[in-house]
């Protein structure tokens, strides 16, 4: 239950502030060129950067210092990131690709389409296999092991790692495999064995009916397991520090841990739960759904500052949640009124940086950091955070968007861009239903189309003259 707990607010997490994300847009604090048409398209460009977008079709942004691309097509249906060494890419979640090279064996390439093809090419034998699901397949160092084979799958099936080696018949039904150390044997659901020689000793019978086992064998207390599904099962130590008990699983267990000052309880089963522990750290009181608090962390984290790793989560009803984390990357603070509000602020230790982010959804979202950036908008129709999204398909439903970049320059556009302004101390731009005037030290005019038709009055700082030039089919005259 404590995974589950985690993964509910980690996936309305899931926009981001968790980990530091690299850049997918031009940032710094040099000036920008900048031009855009309508909703349809925009392009902006920076020393050593450069992006452009055609909304919300594809897009690409490009770094130079970091040899770093980002593409993508009707963003989140396609999009691909990486540098000349590595490159990933997935379409639908689906089609995924992991382009890889290495100094000592050239490029490697994985491909899968979930679950049907997967392949792969390399330099070497161990990166290059096939498979075509569930007809015949060859996979190699994936799912953790070195290399898993299949047959008419579940007909046969295959896999090893290092000395181990395991077949399966009709699995899960049929299932055996060793090595020196290690014994594996199962005719599902009869009888089943799993034995690590000084580790562990795993037994079931008519699973899950009855099972028993031993864990810890090459520790200093093992631990022995016993189970006759639903109706009672026990673990405990063999010095009695640690005992734990269920009855009706999963509606009732309870046990204690005397190495760790650990107890959990847990009546019918999720809706109540308490546990306390110190090695690692835990308190934990759910009663719902009406409220929980979950607090994780390594020993000592939660009071000392210097502590490596601490989360807290909590919420009152359903709907109002809170994330707190603290880790040697970062530390995040984060609540939310599901779905309509939520909010995060993140310091990441290595830059120094603090972002904070907030949305009232559908209404308007705005986010900032401590190197001077602003942006609002309204609306913003993604009920979740991701920059990438509002990004690529925000203009078609803004209404109002401000943004204040690092280098002080501001912009503003109204009713999905039929007019906006960028403007800076020094320079103006307008853009209206496809007309562009710029006022700069350097250049003054207006044009449409971006150079189709107009006129411009260039300034040459180093022979000190101004020419005047006519725009036509994007050439100058």
């Amino acid at each position: 239950m404590k995974r589950f707990f985690q993964a509910t607010f980690l996936l309305v997490l899931s926009g981001g502030a968790l980990y530091a994300r690299p850049s997918t847009t031009v940032t710094g604090e040099t000036k920008r060129d900048y031009y855009e048409f309508l909703f349809l398209f925009d392009k902006t460009s920076a020393p050593g950067q450069s992006e452009w977008i055609l909304h919300p079709f594809a897009s690409r942004y490009s770094n130079m210092e970091r040899s770093y691309t980002f593409t993508t097509i009707l963003y989140p249906i396609f999009y691909s990131h990486g540098t000349y060494r590595w490159n990933r890419w997935t379409f639908l979640y689906l089609f995924t690709g992991d382009d890889i090279y290495h100094d000592d064996s050239g490029l490697e390439e994985d491909n899968f389409i979930t679950p049907i093809l997967y392949w792969g090419t390399g330099e070497t034998e161990r990166e290059r296999y096939f498979s075509v699901f569930p007809f015949y397949g060859r996979i190699k160092n994936k799912l953790s092991y070195s290399e898993i084979n299949y047959v008419m799958f579940p007909l046969y099936s295959g896999w090893s790692h290092k000395d181990y080696s395991a077949h399966g018949i009709l699995w899960p039904i049929v299932m055996w495999g060793g090595s020196p150390t290690r014994s594996d044997f199962r005719i599902f659901p009869f009888f089943s064995r799993k034995i690590h020689t000084g580790k562990y000793e795993r037994y079931s019978a008519l699973w899950p009916i009855f099972q028993w086992g031993v864990e810890g064998l090459d520790q200093k207390d093992p631990r022995h397991m016993f189970m006759v599904f639903p109706f009672y099962g026990r673990k405990w130590s063999e010095s009695g520090q640690m005992t734990a008990h269920t009855v009706l699983w999963p509606l009732f267990s309870w046990g204690h841990d005397d190495a760790t000052n650990g107890f959990d309880l847990n009546l019918f089963w999720f809706l109540f739960q308490y546990q306390v522990n110190d090695s690692p750290l835990i308190r934990k009181l759910i009663i719902f759904p009406f409220y929980g608090r979950y607090v994780f962390g390594s020993k000592g984290s939660l009071t000392d500052p210097s502590g490596i790793y601490s989360q807290e989560y909590s919420f009152v009803t359903p709907f109002y949640a809170t994330m707190r984390t603290s880790s040697a990357l970062l530390e995040s603070n984060s609540k939310y009124v599901v779905p309509v509000f939520m909010y995060d602020q993140t310091y990441y230790r290595k830059e120094r940086e603090t972002e904070t982010y907030w949305k009232i959804w559908p209404l308007v979202s705005t986010s900032s950091d401590s190197n001077g950036r602003f942006e609002f908008r309204s609306l913003s129709l993604w009920p979740f955070r991701s920059d990438e999204f509002e990004r690529i398909w925000g203009p078609l439903y803004s209404v109002v968007t401000y943004r204040r970049d690092e280098n002080e320059e501001k912009y503003f556009s109204v009713l999905f861009r039929l007019y906006s302004r960028k403007w800076s101390s020094d320079e103006e731009h307008h853009f209206f239903v496809g007309f562009n005037y710029d006022n700069t030290p350097d250049v003054t005019g207006v044009e449409f189309l971006g150079g189709f038709l107009g006129f411009r009055r260039e300034y040459n700082r180093e022979d000190r003259e101004t020419k005047k030039r006519v725009r036509l089919l994007w050439f100058s005259i």
